[in-house]
């Protein structure tokens, strides 16, 4: 894995956390976890999720968590326990 792809798959996770549990405005949370560019963040969390930041955000729940963990990418994992240790 490249470290952008890590980089964009750790921002994600955090743009995941702050659409479940906070009422900021998305294009609010995208900048605000480093994307700059919503193409590029639109296409980088349908890749993690299999869903749109909207979809997530009303709480649907068809969606497919694909290569997450309980909703957050492993890398999400990795990082947190990297703070904690």
């Amino acid at each position: 894995m490249s470290f952008l792809r890590y980089l964009n798959e750790v921002r994600v996770a955090h743009v995941y956390q702050d659409l479940v549990n906070t009422e900021e405005p998305i294009s609010y949370i995208m900048e605000k976890n480093g994307f700059t560019n919503q193409k590029l963040f639109n296409r980088t969390f349908r890749e993690l999720y299999g869903t749109t930041p909207s979809a997530v955000r009303r709480g649907d729940k068809k969606y497919s968590k694909r290569g997450c963990h309980d909703g957050m990418p492993l890398c999400y994992f990795i990082t947190c326990s990297l703070f904690f240790f």
